[in-house]
């Protein structure tokens, strides 16, 4: 359960920090904000498939086989970025933080439950 534990911090920290950059590089652009909304959304799908992944092949939490070009950057760091993208405001990143933390849960539930 640790690694959950490390998992959600890391969602977090990303989500924030990640915000903040965006909110110093991008403008407030109607039209920008929906292209990057929607690459938001098919980053988060994409995190969400890394976390199976990672759950499935019981990686640990710094391990990069779980990305094409071997970074490090674990799911709970795609998901963050997803996170940032999507939200407009703080109150949208910290909800999508906290929707964030119960897929991280129910994905480690799952494997869990299939795995004893």
């Amino acid at each position: 359960m640790r690694k959950e534990y490390l998992k959600m911090i890391t969602l977090v920290a990303a989500s924030i920090f990640i915000y903040l950059i965006r909110g110093q590089i991008i403008e407030s652009n109607p039209s920008a904000n929906a292209i990057i909304r929607i690459v938001g959304i098919i980053i988060g799908v994409l995190a969400v498939i890394y976390m199976i992944v990672e759950e499935r092949m019981n990686l640990a939490f710094f391990s990069g086989r779980s990305q094409s070009a071997g970074s490090n950057a674990n799911a709970s760091v795609v998901a963050g970025l997803g996170i940032a993208l999507i939200s407009q405001s703080w109150v949208q990143v910290l909800a999508g933080a906290l929707v964030g933390i119960g897929v991280i849960v129910v994905v480690s539930t799952f494997f869990q439950k299939k795995t004893t």
